[in-house]
């Protein structure tokens, strides 16, 4: 605006010398259609190109008030509206022409038109700052001719302000960024579509709405293959093209999907203006890393800067062990896909939180390696956004699921397709569609299925590597700019012509009791001087209750009141109040005068944060360590920082083909998911069969076995639906356990379970799979506190009785005392080897029931145990405590309604597990041949049997097949035949063809079964490889992010060697490279805490670790497991370990020696009966003859610190194996 109040708009032209005058056409002048779209409509900036005339004949009059009048016509009417008072001029406006001659010479001559506009006031303000905001605009535009004809238009950058969607107006084009000219020839002139989709798919005809000043109509041409990979011809009515023009409203640029061609910019500070400018679009940024943990600082800039819709990047060179919270920028949701075998690869995926965004659980989309998928979910359109890494060097297989992927993503039901990442083919040429004929099968594809390649411009050197492919959409805009700090890859822009429609972030909140500042002394007196005299004198339980919660929760909120926190999102990224001050500043700063200064100190600030955050984590690691539980608190830690590498949170839930966000409804969801609405029958009085004379009527309750309990509660602040977490038990002092004594002994002797207790919080845990999918959780029901501790007492005391009367099953290995896992695993195998050794084949059944826990019905277990002797009080009890019962789904804050459950066991209560035992008890009476074993509701049945009887053995099989499925049937269960199965060891090629209801058993040849892999080989090779692979990654973990060797060491004992020493008795008669292979785990961990030091030995870097070899740990837990089995102290069938009795004519040596085994096979002869067996009778009988557990562990680890036994025992070995691992390692 000049000094008459006039608004010039300057403008250069290359006008040659001898060319003839002429008037100006009104089709030279093209609008700015790069801005936002509600912006787009309004003429903004005026470019008037000249058709060789002489600027003299000019009618400027003409061209300002047809300019004006569109103006006027394409505002909004609230603009018009707003500014109806304003004046109008009565004549034409009056033109101000400067004509400014350069003097011919090298460059082309040129003249500058400046072409003045009325005063402002004319055209809204709104119209000249899309911010919707005051403030004046007083520069004026300019425009450069370059030495080669290009026109680069400047304009000074406008004061940068925030709208309420947190996006900066953004209305320049692209060329008249940061206060300099910059050259770029893929100006994208753009036309509006239809719901905001600028573009259409290929296969459709165009449907131009918009106006298009430069693009004349042109007929469409049928698609043509040919022409996929040529760049576009702009077609345009005039002799001097101003840019190249990319418009949907060329057919031809439609059907060949070719966008201009980008040119690769200077300065960062480019990228950052193209997200400014097309901040109300989706947009992303194409970046590969080469290692992202370096620079993470730098994105975390680039992001608070631009801010992108998504950053993708491939190469991240992330691994399992890097925690999402070493990768969390702010206000961006993280997916990523690492590569496991090796360094390097692997790819991510940020997307802002505000976008409705999900991730893809695609069986062929996620078979392909190093790949990440995501769902983006507009208001009218759903969009696919993948990003891959292929390596250089990849196989023709991993070349085929790339083609495959292609081809999927073309059919899956999305509005619009974009696949991107780092392709390395550096011998296709985009431009022309030449390659080598190792990836035609790859362009045909493409052509075939109409995708389009956006990228013409190298990315690294002079190949073009980083692409982005599109179908079914076209972009904005595509540009290529440096190289993301140290990596050899220029980084890639693009925007696509799709309005993003934002979510406003969910403010979670969850109320807590503020036990950490709880006053203990207080609640103990405040408890102590209650009037409890109601209570005590009370003989109704439900009174009873009233009085005691109401009491309590009032002394509860006299010393920890009732708090409300505000959830923070997993993927936030946590930044102090005075760093978050700081960056504000700094951004405005940026934006305002284009400092880019400020840009560097936005990025130390992140290297301060960054430090900021491994400060306070070393501080909390030591915290933990100077107190007496350090273990828990250490694990408490762990926890806490692995859960970030888990997308723990329910965002979302996809039901009826729609995604559902209110937590409200989500837990609503569940609940009727988790529901069970299986009526239970009333027919339980004729199936009680009384088993025993013996029964049990009740159970007694002292103070002394509450205190027990309550003395082993775990310190959580997790609590039940009655509000009273384990704190004020453990915490309450004496007066507590008397309470308590009064309220168990009342809902005993009354037969009935408080109403109050019999409602639990279920939380949906995720398994698997996509998260989604309801069916991929699984319910985690939590009980109140003090109905786990008078369930608690009763479970110590029923087993008993149960046990005694002999009621539970020899075979069931399940939630027993003395009985595990590792128990059952030693009947199996040592029944195997045995009959192995003896020439047998061994068929082995594995049987799985459906939803066992939650299909028990009620009225059938409360017959069995009646069956069993179990009486009145007691029996009244059991019923009272499974019926009426109702759950809530509880995700952060939001409950669910309340649902009653009518079958099944309670998972998550302290008797659920014990109740189902007595439930499925009496499966196992199904089976006479075979041998069963049963862990919970995991069952396989051993068969035996000589080659020559297999068709005998094939009718007895089927027979207890039918058995089982009748058993099943009466009891309301039903078997699922698609995991069950069989395996036969001594002949891989066996086939029985057995079936159970009508459905064929798989033919299994290796099986997981209790954690634990092996095949029919009797080869344990699969599960080493399994537990060395996962310690790795856990060793990586704890060693990235745990700072202090000492919480490293108690980590690695807690989390890391019992996963290397499960089943410690099996690797007897494993391959020493095997065991090898387990050892190197523990002797990397070694060599990262302790440096490699040439000097030490391995086994003299275990004792400055305080750490025993694993070869070494394996003897000694053989030991003692050997010790459990012969004093009964762990559960098992066999009789095969037991003490030999003694000579009377030898009784000083003979004393505790254990029953020899021998057997002429090898295959049980290095086993871990006949081996342990002789390796017991070596030890010394002063160790033999002990019979505290403590007291031999003390004397085993004083007896395998000496070299000369080790030896002994060694020599005492039948398979040397211990001899072979002592002399291999010891180096």
């Amino acid at each position: 605006m000049n000094e008459n109040n006039i608004v010039e708009v300057t403008t250069n032209v290359i006008a040659p010398e001898a060319e003839p005058t002429g008037t100006a056409n009104l089709s030279h002048v093209s609008q700015c259609t790069d801005i936002p779209m509600q912006c787009a409509s309004l003429p903004l900036i005026l470019i008037v190109a000249l058709d060789n005339q002489d600027i003299s004949d000019v009618d400027s009059n003409v061209i300002l008030s047809s300019v004006i009048s569109e103006a006027k016509d394409r505002t909004p009417d609230s603009i018009v509206k707003a500014h109806k008072n304003t004046a109008k001029p009565k004549k034409n406006i009056p033109i101000k022409k400067k004509v400014n001659k350069k003097p011919s010479g090298s460059r082309p001559n040129t003249k500058n038109i400046s072409t003045a506009l009325p005063n402002k006031s004319l055209i809204s303000e709104t119209m000249l700052n899309p911010t919707h905001r005051k403030g004046g605009y007083k520069d004026t535009f300019r425009s450069n001719v370059t030495r080669d004809g290009h026109y680069n238009h400047h304009v000074s950058r406008p004061t940068i302000r925030q709208t309420g969607m947190n996006q900066r107006a953004a209305w320049f084009p692209p060329n008249v960024i940061n206060n300099k000219p910059a050259r770029c020839n893929s100006y994208h002139h753009s036309c509006s579509g239809e719901d905001g989709i600028l573009g259409y798919a290929p296969s459709t005809q165009p449907q131009h709405t918009g106006t298009c000043l430069n693009c004349p109509p042109k007929q469409v041409q049928p698609y043509q293959n040919k022409d996929f990979f040529r760049p576009p011809e702009i077609p345009c009515s005039t002799s001097t093209t101003i840019r190249s023009c990319y418009s949907p409203c060329d057919p031809e640029n439609t059907l060949n999907h070719s966008p201009g061609i980008a040119r690769t910019h200077t300065l960062d500070k480019d990228a950052l203006g193209f997200f400014t400018l097309h901040t109300p679009f989706l947009n992303l940024l194409l970046i590969n890393a080469r290692s992202l943990l370096n620079k993470i600082s730098a994105l975390r800039t680039l992001a608070f800067l631009a801010k992108p819709s998504f950053i993708l990047i491939t190469e991240t060179w992330c691994y399992p062990a890097v925690a999402d919270s070493e990768l969390n920028i702010q206000n961006y949701r993280l997916y990523r896909c690492d590569r496991e075998t090796k360094r390097g690869g692997g790819c991510l995926i940020f997307a802002l939180d505000t976008l409705t965004t999900n991730k893809v659980e695609d069986s062929i989309l996620n078979s392909l390696p190093e790949s990440i998928w995501i769902s983006i979910n507009t208001l009218n359109h759903s969009l696919l956004l993948g990003c891959i890494y292929r390596a250089p060097d990849s196989t023709d297989n991993l070349n085929d699921r790339i083609i495959n992927a292609f081809i999927h993503a073309s059919t899956l039901n999305f509005s619009a397709r974009i696949i991107t990442g780092d392709f390395n083919y550096p011998e296709i040429n985009w431009s022309t569609g030449s390659c080598q004929s190792s990836n035609d099968e790859f362009l045909s594809i493409l052509n075939l299925y109409c995708w389009s390649q956006w990228v013409r411009t190298p990315t690294r050197g002079d190949n073009t590597l980083d692409l982005i492919f599109g179908r079914d959409t076209i972009p904005l805009s595509v540009q290529v700019y440096n190289e993301f700090e140290s990596s050899d890859h220029r980084m890639v822009a693009c925007a696509l012509p799709i309005y993003p429609s934002y979510n406003r972030p969910i403010q979670r909140t969850c109320n807590y009791r503020d036990y950490k500042h709880a006053d203990w002394d207080l609640l103990r007196s405040l408890i102590k001087l209650s009037d409890w005299d109601e209570f005590f004198s009370c003989n109704s339980l439900t009174d009873a209750i009233n009085i005691f919660y109401l009491i309590v929760n009032s002394c509860l909120d006299s010393c920890a009141p009732i708090k409300i926190y505000r959830i923070s999102k997993h993927h936030e990224l946590y930044i102090p109040a005075k760093y978050r001050n700081k960056l504000r500043r700094l951004k405005k700063r940026y934006f305002k005068s284009n400092d880019f200064t400020a840009v560097t100190q936005i990025t130390i600030i992140f290297n301060q944060i960054k430090e900021k955050h491994r400060l306070k984590a070393i501080n909390e690691e030591l915290l933990a360590l100077r107190t007496s539980s350090k273990v828990q608190n250490l694990i408490h830690i762990y926890n806490k920082r692995a859960k970030s590498t888990q997308n723990v949170d329910i965002p979302c839930i996809l039901h009826n083909n729609s995604f559902i966000y209110d937590p409200k409804t989500i837990a609503d969801l569940f609940s009727g998911n988790f529901a069970n609405s299986k009526e239970s029958l009333n027919d339980f009085v004729s199936r009680v069969i009384c088993l025993t004379g013996n029964s049990i009527k009740s159970i007694s309750f002292t103070c002394l076995k509450i205190s027990k309990v309550t003395n082993k509660l775990k310190v959580s602040k997790g609590h039940g639906a009655d509000g009273i977490s384990s704190f004020l038990y453990k915490y309450g002092g004496p007066d507590i356990q008397l309470l308590l004594l009064k309220l168990f002994t009342l809902s005993m002797e009354s037969g009935s379970y408080p109403d109050r207790w019999k409602t639990a919080y279920i939380i949906p845990r995720y398994k698997s799979g996509d998260k989604t999918d309801m069916n991929n959780y699984r319910p985690i029901n939590i009980t109140p506190v003090i109905s786990r501790i008078m369930e608690k007492i009763i479970s110590d005391e029923l087993p008993n009785y149960l046990l005694t009367e002999q009621f539970i099953d020899d075979s069931q290995h399940g939630f027993l005392k003395n009985r595990s896992c590792m128990t059952c695993h030693f009947d199996f195998f040592n029944l195997v080897y045995s009959l192995r050794s003896q020439g047998y084949l061994v068929l082995v059944l594995y049987l799985d029931i459906s939803k066992a826990f939650d299909m028990v019905n009620h009225q059938l277990l409360i017959g069995k145990l009646a069956s069993y002797g179990v009486e009145n009080p007691l029996l009244a009890w059991f019923d009272s405590f499974l019926s009426d019962r109702h759950q809530i789904v509880k995700i952060n804050s939001s409950l669910s309604n309340s649902v009653p459950v009518r079958s099944g066991v309670i998972q998550g209560c302290v008797l659920g597990p014990l109740l189902f035992l007595v439930f499925i008890n009496d499966i196992c009476e199904c089976f006479s041949v075979g041998k069963s074993l049963l862990f919970a509701d995991d069952l396989k049945v051993v068969y035996s049997f000589s080659p020559h009887e297999l068709s005998n053995i094939r009718n007895c099989i089927s027979t207890e097949l039918n058995k089982v499925a009748q058993w099943c049937s009466e009891w309301q269960l039903e078997l699922n035949t698609a995991k069950c199965g069989c395996l036969c060891f001594g002949d891989t090629s066996l086939n029985l063809n057995l079936t159970i209801n009508g459905e064929m058993l798989s033919r299994l040849h290796t099986v997981v079964d209790l954690g634990l892999r092996y095949s029919d080989d009797l080869s344990f090779t699969e599960q080493i490889m399994k537990q060395t692979s996962k310690s790795q990654r856990l060793i990586g973990f704890i060693t990235r992010n745990l700072h202090n060797s000492e919480s490293r060491i108690l980590m690695y004992k807690v989390c890391v060697r019992p996963l290397l020493e499960y089943c410690a008795f099996l690797l007897i008669s494993t391959r020493i490279k095997d065991k090898l292979r387990l050892e190197s785990v523990q002797r990397r961990f070694i060599f990262r805490t302790l440096g490699t030091d040439s000097v030490l030995t391995y086994n003299s870097r275990c004792s400055k670790l305080g750490l025993d070899p694993l070869w070494m740990r394996r003897l000694k837990l053989n030991l003692i497991f050997f010790f459990k089995i012969l004093n009964k102290l762990s559960f098992t069938s066999s009789q095969e370990i037991q003490y030999a009795k003694a000579p009377h004519y030898d009784i000083r040596n003979s004393l505790s020696l254990a029953k020899q085994t021998y057997s002429r096979s090898s295959l049980y002869m290095n086993y871990f009966t006949c081996e342990f067996s002789m390796l017991w009778n070596n030890l010394p009988q002063t160790i033999r003859m002990l019979n505290s557990l403590p007291l031999f562990v003390r004397s085993i680890n004083a007896f395998c610190s000496s070299e000369n036994a080790l030896n002994a025992l060694a020599h005492a070995s039948v398979s040397y194996s211990t001899s072979e691992i002592i002399g291999t390692l010891n180096v």
